[in-house]
């Protein structure tokens, strides 16, 4: 039998782990490999339906929805409010403030484009994304998933091809929470590269390492999310591969989300993603001392997910 070999630098394993389905509690088994060079995790097993696990109950595929008025005024508030200040945001929020404060800060690390930006949002899942920039006046949007469980009759475009099918370019890509999903990394950043406009931005946003939740809960972290991440790389590994192809990283962050933290510890006591009360839970004094522990820890540029911030070069 053939020895695996990494996803992202084709080097072999050190080591090799199982690791469980555990956002939705499917009960499914599968390999992951630790890169004896590049130090990257990767998944070994070959998924025969892959689409299978990404069914109604994950919760990156939850379609955007008309909020109560409740929300639509905390997403208002959001639209306006100093950036720092939704830097960490509580669970006890509305999602529809937590998705404002996410579409504000991944444009703050994409540099603030214009709103006449060509944008394209890979893997795009419940186009959540999308319609906050929308929303924010952003018109030349697109969207690409093969996965999608949106409708069509959206306001903005969703592909549900291979991004490598698409004939475009953009001046900004996201790739947010995306990128592990591909079984390719290499034919992955290859595709992202040759998707940008001369000077345009990649935003890639993963799991990646090296990472105190992955060192503090294992197989359990959310971040390994087994099996739908073909590859949770080490922050140089990625940066290297992006330049292979051309691209400069100018901006590199740790991301300071306490989730990161106490959803792993629901996957260690067998509890799904979707309908968890994490506070009721764990209480707030443990998420407090998560918020705590996930600012250090990114300050220390050991966050279990990394904001890659890569430009092609001008012609």
């Amino acid at each position: 039998m053939p020895q695996p070999t990494c996803r992202m630098c084709g080097s072999q394993p050190k080591r090799v782990f199982t690791a469980e389905e555990r956002h939705q509690q499917m009960g499914s088994s599968f390999s992951y490999g630790e890169c004896g060079s590049c130090g990257s995790l990767w998944l070994i097993d070959d998924v025969a339906d892959m689409g299978a696990y990404y069914s109604a109950g994950y919760s990156c595929h939850l379609p955007f929805q008309i909020a109560s008025p409740r929300a639509r005024l905390l997403a208002g508030l959001a639209r306006w409010m100093p950036r720092p200040l939704l830097s960490w945001v509580p669970p006890q929020f509305s999602s529809t403030f937590l998705q404002v404060a996410l579409a504000r800060h991944a444009l703050w690390l994409a540099g603030q484009p214009p709103r006449d930006t060509r944008v394209l949002d890979i893997g795009c899942g419940g186009a959540l994304l999308l319609w906050q920039l929308h929303l924010m006046g952003y018109r030349h949007i697109e969207g690409q998933d093969l996965y999608s469980p949106v409708a069509d009759g959206l306001p903005f475009p969703i592909h549900r091809c291979d991004m490598a099918a698409l004939p475009e370019r953009y001046d900004l890509v996201f790739a947010m929470h995306s990128f592990e999903h591909m079984p390719d990394p290499v034919a992955a950043m290859r595709t992202i590269a040759g998707l940008l406009s001369d000077g345009g931005v990649a935003l890639l946003q993963l799991p990646k390492l090296p990472s105190t939740p992955w060192e503090m809960f294992g197989d359990c972290w959310l971040g390994l999310d087994a099996p739908r991440h073909y590859v949770v790389p080490r922050s140089e590994a990625l940066i290297a591969l992006a330049q292979s192809f051309g691209l400069e990283c100018v901006r590199q962050v740790d991301e300071a989300w306490p989730w990161q933290y106490y959803q792993s510890e629901g996957f260690q006591r067998g509890l799904p993603v979707l309908g968890t009360d994490y506070t009721r839970v764990l209480g707030k004094p443990a998420l407090a001392r998560y918020a705590r522990l996930a600012a250090a820890e990114a300050q220390a540029g050991r966050s279990g997910i990394g904001s890659f911030v890569f430009r092609r070069p001008a012609g």
